[in-house]
């Protein structure tokens, strides 16, 4: 059963991983991220949370955001 596991649980270290750096960046508390990331379902809302968040901070900062 394990061996069914792991390729699942090593995909989402990585996601974590990049939730986590994504986090950093925009100056939210990483390890809060990274468990709410590893979370099951939760973690699939967090990730596209985290990247829209991410690209909407990037275009305010550009002034090409419309309203």
């Amino acid at each position: 059963m394990v061996p069914a596991l792991l390729p699942w649980l090593i995909l989402s270290a990585l996601i974590a991983w990049g939730n986590y750096l994504l986090a950093a960046k925009s100056g939210r508390y990483g390890v809060l991220w990274v468990v709410l990331t590893l979370v099951p379902v939760v973690g699939f809302f967090v990730t596209w949370y985290l990247i829209y968040s991410c690209i909407i901070r990037l275009l305010d900062r550009q002034g090409n955001m419309a309203a």
